[in-house]
This record gives C-alpha cells, structure tokens and sequence, in this order.
C-alpha cells in the first residue's frame, strides 16, 4: 500500500477512534447533567486558554487532545514573526489568530 494511502487510513481511523470515543463521554456527561452550559474552559498545549463549545466536533478535539490542524499551526508559525500581520478568514474557533497573536504581539 502506498504511503499516502496508508497515512489516509491511519489519520481517518484516529478521528474516527476519538470522535466514538468522545461521543460516548458527551453522552454519558449529558446524562448526568455535567455539561448544563456546554462551554468548558481548557488550556492547549501552547498555553493558550479558550472557552469552547463542545456540540462541535472541532472543538471537542481541542478540548481532548488540546491540537488541531497541527501541521497547518506549525507551517504558519514558520513564516510568521514579531510585527507580521496575519488575516485568519473564515475563522472557526480562532485558534489560528491565537497562535498568531502569540508571535505577532
């Protein structure tokens, strides 16, 4: 099998993994009452806090794994330094601005 299929498969059966097992959680603290406001505050990895929703799949990864979209944040922050200016369109939770105003000021 190819790399690339072999890579698709493995990152496909990981969201797959998390998001089952992720379900299962939501259900289970929707039952018993733990998510009356569905807004969690968490810390990611890089240190930065974000209040998020957990209804969206996005966000629950965020909340669980603290990482999103890795490789795209790392790739960004390459090419990014202090006095740069950065447009995050079509921002979703804004994790991308957060990283970039780490760097940026």
């Amino acid at each position: 099998m190819p790399d690339f299929l072999l890579f698709f498969f493995r990152k496909i059966f990981h969201v797959v993994w998390l998001k089952n097992h992720v379900y299962g959680f939501l259900k289970l603290a929707e039952k018993k009452g733990w998510l009356n406001d569905k807004i969690f505050t968490t810390t990611i990895h890089s240190g930065i806090k974000m209040k998020l929703h957990l209804d969206d799949f996005i966000q629950q990864l965020l909340f669980f794994t603290g990482e999103y979209e890795k490789n795209d944040i790392g790739l960004m922050l390459q090419h990014l330094k202090s006095g740069s200016t950065m447009i995050d369109i079509g921002a979703n939770t804004g994790l991308f601005s957060l990283y970039a105003a780490e760097i940026v000021g």
